[in-house]
């Protein structure tokens, strides 16, 4: 589906500015967690779609993201690997989402999906299941999201080049998972994400992280 115009951010910017966020990298078995914020004051002009970046090829989102970049003002959180082992992905996104909301400081939190955390019943915060299939600022809020940690594994891919993270992105493909039960876990896997009778594989032959790659 694509999406045209602003028509669901018109309601609330009259009553003061907007900030729109989507993630990337939920799920992922590597790399870090992507939160982006795309702030609103006013409305922009738009002579072009969007459309949730799941449903674009790499070349669609390069070419949009070169757009959007240009109307608006945005800021991208990353959570790391290990913080994500430590505190778990649900405690990574609303540390992310609490410092975007303090370094913007919006009237209204438009957030993709599920409410949850401590968001949960806050007046300022809008949780819409599927809004980056809706809603423009949330389909663009996830396009910059996704171009910049697809970009950000092709690089680290060239660090680590035999896991392939340049064409899974760090996730859990038949392909990644046969090359961790081969060779264990490189430094920006997280190994709380990693299925436990892999884990407990690797374990037994003492090669969770990778000792020659």
């Amino acid at each position: 589906m694509k999406i045209y115009d602003f028509e669901f951010e018109k309601k609330l910017i009259k009553k003061g500015p907007i900030l729109a966020i989507d993630e990337t990298g939920r799920g992922a078995l590597a790399g870090p967690l992507f939160v982006c914020g795309i702030f609103l004051k006013k409305i922009p002009k738009i002579d072009f779609w969007v459309k949730d970046s799941k449903l674009l090829s790499q070349i669609q989102r390069e070419k949009i993201f070169k757009k959007l970049r240009k109307i608006f003002k945005y800021r991208v959180e990353k959570i790391s690997p290990q913080k994500i082992d430590k505190i778990g992905i649900v405690k990574s996104e609303e540390l992310a989402i609490k410092k975007l909301v303090n370094f913007f400081k919006p009237n209204y939190v438009l957030i993709d999906g599920k409410a949850f955390g401590s968001f949960k019943n806050k007046r300022k915060f809008i949780f819409i299941v599927k809004g980056d299939r809706k809603i423009f600022s949330l389909a663009s809020a996830s396009v910059i999201c996704k171009f910049k940690r697809d970009l950000f594994m092709q690089k680290i891919s060239k660090e680590y080049p035999y896991w392939s993270l340049e064409k899974n992105k760090g996730y859990g493909t038949k392909e990644h998972l046969k090359k961790i039960k081969k060779s264990g876990l490189c430094k920006i896997h997280r190994v709380t994400f990693i299925p436990s009778p892999l884990l407990k594989y690797l374990s037994k032959k003492n090669s969770v992280l990778s000792k020659t790659l």
